[in-house]
């Protein structure tokens, strides 16, 4: 997907997520005023139900914010050649907030899962959301901070530890002993 396309369905997706935002906050008060009549023996089930909803609150909040840097990051660029340099370092300092926001809001995210696990699954997203919430988003706003950094005339070559959330293939070899391919066979289709 190229920028231009991704930066179009950015907008799209802050609007579906902000009126998701919206919806959530409504089922959240409901939550709210069901714990006044719950039975003692299904607090704990509210509980989780309420702890989720604001979890799920928070992760769009942050997707919202990274979005946001990401048009706020594209339109310094795509206005830099009709603004003055100083308009232009304004908007990325601009950007750079929105990441660090959406950076601390992921781990905020994260925090308030974590509150209420009672099912390995929950085990399972927590993993997900510390990799990509935490650790992506650091390493987002780290990536961005270079790019920054270089148009603030400041050292811009700090390594980004991408390799934390994406591991490279693994590197297979041909079995040892195998020929080339003969002609419409495959190499494990050879004779021995």
């Amino acid at each position: 997907m190229g920028w231009e396309k991704f930066i179009s369905q950015s907008h799209d997706s802050i609007r579906y997520f902000t009126q998701s935002v919206d919806m959530l906050k409504r089922a959240l008060r409901s939550l709210e005023k069901a714990s006044q009549n719950v039975a003692p023996r299904g607090r704990a089930e509210l509980n989780y139900l309420r702890n989720k909803t604001e979890s799920y609150i928070l992760l769009l909040q942050t997707l919202i914010t990274a979005r946001r840097a990401y048009i706020a990051f594209g339109e310094a660029f795509r206005l830099r050649s009709r603004s003055d340099q100083q308009d232009f370092l304004r908007r990325m300092d601009d950007s750079i907030a929105l990441f660090t926001e959406a950076r601390q809001l992921g781990r905020k995210t994260t925090e308030k899962f974590a509150e209420v696990v009672d099912h390995p699954s929950d085990l399972g997203v927590l993993y997900r959301a510390n990799l990509f919430l935490v650790s992506g988003m650091e390493l987002v706003e780290q990536t961005m901070k270079n790019i920054w950094n270089f148009h603030h005339g400041r050292h811009y070559a700090d390594p980004v530890a991408w390799d934390k959330i994406y591991y490279p293939f693994p590197q297979f070899s041909p079995p040892a002993g195998a020929t080339q391919e003969s002609p419409g066979r495959k190499p494990w289709e050879q004779a021995q």
